[in-house]
């Protein structure tokens, strides 16, 4: 095969290599595919013409090769080929950029399948011919791969570890821990003289690689430690099993102590930035009592890496050691398992809006689900967040109507409330108004004193008394923009402070570069005093140092903390 490919012409292999690039490239693309059809007149089916053309041109390219048509042919669909690399860059360029880190890991998984089809077509036309062939030793090794391969697939073996480690979500006056094993498993928590279970309908899963095992909250409070036990069984036959070895993994635990304070981190749509995530949410580093994560964490949940991605965040900073608790992002619903969320993070009964209590602090999770009406065009009519908003609608009454229920009014010091969406500011698009202002009434009634959110990618307070409700929002500060604007939506009446953090930038201007590529993230630090009566809360970035933070819809400049009185 090799003396064959070196008969041809330069132009010729590096043509047949380059079609090839490019619909890999393009088919890494597809998440944007959507956003190409609505350019091109709206229509979706665009697209998919567009994926057959990239491999017709691949056929093309090599029927030429094979029949020796290598000269004014092959230079045609090469510059035919050139013309669609511009195509595909200014695509990148213009509307696809924030989403170039995924497109390019979908793009080596491309070239890893192709050259895995490249071994096996080689394997079965080449391989009998070739020098290889004759290698005795060789033929051994390929048949013992081949059995132990076999085997592995069949009986569904493997080396049984802890691949995901664990988070310790806050759900209700329940711990969640999440966490994932490289094969299939049963597992068990031992917390003190207790034992928990991942279980379903009376048995123990073993079938599976996700496990979350909840843990009455004072159980694993008392406790401080946990064991993570995992087990794989071989065979669970429906009279006898072959069980494998167990394994443990010790962690210990700190519950919230808000005797010398409280300390909690939050952020937002860091998508896909671990690393840098990781980073600057070590702020307080063993100081940290709870993180909050609002969402978009990662772009897509397109593959289990993607979906695992939230986990490694999350132990990355707290190191199962602390609560947290996660919201979840409008890009969280997206991707082919973006139905499958529910099993890796915090959440009740496989949705997530829910209540929790930590000690004397109550919190409400709310979901907005995605930014545009269920009829958007990229939705392909499956979206049924209306429904699903109206639900929660219900909810924040029922803990208005329930509120003995659901927290002690006695006991609890502090409320929060956390949402991707911005519940308070609704933007000059108008979407979500009646559930923004309803929502907002609600979260009045039930009292908290302060609201989280992201998504806008900018980082603003929202500070009552700073602003007129229902009134259209100018930019007014200097500092944070000299763009002139004449409605920049406004913000319902809120009784409570918002505070607003999603931006990728090193500073709050808004005029400074933001790009998902670099390593630019920033959050909110957030202290209470250990009696209750302020919060602190300060913009951190990458180098954890305070940012300088102004009200861009006035002339009003806050600097590096911002107080709030809670009493």
């Amino acid at each position: 095969m090799l003396k064959r490919i070196y008969t041809y012409r330069p132009i010729t292999i590096i043509t047949c290599i380059l079609t090839i690039l490019n619909m890999m490239f393009y088919f890494s693309m597809r998440c944007i595919w959507t956003g190409i059809g609505k350019f091109l007149n709206g229509n979706q089916d665009i697209p998919n013409y567009l994926m057959i053309g990239f491999v017709v041109l691949v056929v093309i390219a090599w029927l030429m090769a094979w029949l020796r048509m290598d000269r004014i042919a092959i230079w045609f669909v090469f510059g035919i080929s050139i013309i669609l690399d511009v195509a595909l860059f200014f695509i990148i360029k213009l509307g696809a950029w924030d989403y170039l880190l995924f497109i390019l890991e979908e793009f080596k998984d491309a070239i890893l399948f192709g050259l895995g089809i490249v071994a096996i077509v080689w394997i079965i036309f080449y391989y009998s011919s070739s020098k290889l062939a004759k290698m005795e030793f060789l033929k051994i090794i390929i048949l013992g791969l081949i059995i132990i391969l076999s085997l592995s697939f069949a009986l569904g073996l493997g080396i049984n570890r802890l691949k995901l480690y664990p988070t310790v979500y806050a759900v209700e006056d329940d711990y969640q821990v999440v966490f994932t094993t490289s094969t299939d498993a049963t597992v068990w928590v031992n917390v003190g003289d207790d034992v928990y279970y991942d279980t379903y309908a009376g048995s123990q899963k073993s079938e599976q690689k996700v496990h979350k095992v909840i843990i009455p909250m004072d159980k694993l409070n008392e406790s401080k430690n946990y064991q993570i036990n995992i087990q794989q069984i071989l065979m669970r036959g429906p009279y006898g099993t072959f069980k494998g070895q167990e394994k443990s993994y010790n962690f210990n635990f700190k519950p919230i102590d808000t005797t010398d304070g409280f300390k909690y981190y939050t952020l937002s749509d860091s998508h896909g930035k671990k690393k840098a995530t990781i980073k600057v949410a070590s702020y307080y580093e063993d100081d940290l009592d709870l993180l909050v994560l609002l969402g978009d964490i990662s772009s897509f949940l397109e593959k289990e890496k993607n979906i695992e991605l939230i986990g490694k965040v999350a132990y990355g900073i707290t190191k199962g050691e602390i609560p947290v608790v996660y919201a979840r992002g409008n890009h969280e619903t997206k991707g082919t398992l973006a139905d499958q969320l529910y099993k890796y993070v915090g959440s009740k009964n496989e949705k997530f809006y829910f209540t929790f209590t930590l000690g004397e602090i109550f919190g409400v999770v709310l979901d907005g689900g995605e930014d545009h009406n269920d009829d958007w065009w990229e939705y392909y009519g499956l979206s049924r967040f209306e429904e699903y908003r109206n639900d929660q609608t219900e909810f924040l009454k029922d803990i208005i109507a329930n509120k003995e229920i659901y927290y002690d009014n006695d006991k609890i010091k502090f409320k929060m409330a956390i949402c991707h969406f911005v519940i308070p500011y609704v933007s000059k698009s108008g979407f979500l108004s009646d559930v923004k202002d309803t929502w907002t009434k609600l979260l009045n009634e039930i009292n908290v004193d302060v609201l989280y959110s992201g998504h806008e990618h900018e980082i603003f307070p929202i500070i009552p008394g700073t602003f007129t409700p229902y009134t259209d929002l100018k930019y007014s500060n200097i500092a944070y923009t000299t763009k002139k604007s004449t409605n920049e939506g406004y913000f319902t009446d809120a009784k409570f402070t918002s505070f607003v953090v999603s931006k990728h930038s090193d500073v709050q201007n808004i005029f400074k570069s933001q790009d998902q590529l670099d390593s630019k993230i920033c959050g909110v630090a957030n202290e209470i005093d250990k009696d209750f009566t302020t919060l602190k809360v300060s913009y951190t970035n990458r180098f954890m140092e305070k940012m300088d933070i102004v009200d861009p819809f006035s002339t009003k400049v806050y600097g590096k903390d911002i107080i709030i009185n809670l009493k």
